[in-house]
């Protein structure tokens, strides 16, 4: 058999990283020839950190990360869990081992105020995700690398 979905296409699935800056839309995978095997994929937008310092003569002072907005797109989560003692598909998995793929989507450019840029990202992560085709993008063996 193959990869297919398992429950429904969530639109607003939590925080995944501290470079999200918008919801996460995801869907998750088992297969029934590999038990205790689960494959979730997220999307967000996502806006990498940079540092916020301030110069007065010769002493810069630190002053925490912000978003840069100038590099904004959506990224890519891809989970590959085991859980040695999975019954089916249960969602109350403790996974043995795991792994995490990130990728960079190569997406249109967003521009405007942060808030409209963010909700135009959302709407195509969620578009993104709901096209996700496990036949095609998934290609584990149930074995970890």
């Amino acid at each position: 058999m193959a990869w297919v979905q398992c429950g429904t296409v969530w639109d607003d699935d939590g925080e995944h990283s501290d470079e999200q800056v918008g919801k996460a839309a995801s869907v998750r995978f088992v297969n029934p020839d590999l038990p205790g095997r689960r494959v979730t994929v997220y999307a967000y937008p996502h806006a990498p950190e940079k540092s916020i310092v301030t110069k007065s003569g010769s002493i810069e002072t630190f002053h925490g990360f912000e978003h840069d907005m100038d590099n904004f797109g959506i990224q890519s989560q891809v989970w590959f869990e085991i859980d040695e003692d999975a019954a089916g598909d249960a969602d109350d998995w403790e996974p043995s081992w795991s792994e995490i793929k990130y990728e960079n989507l190569d997406t249109r450019p967003y521009s405007g105020p942060a808030k409209k840029m963010i909700a135009e990202a959302e709407r195509d992560a969620l578009a993104w995700i709901m096209r996700f085709d496990a036949s095609r993008d998934i290609h584990w063996d149930g074995e970890r690398f």
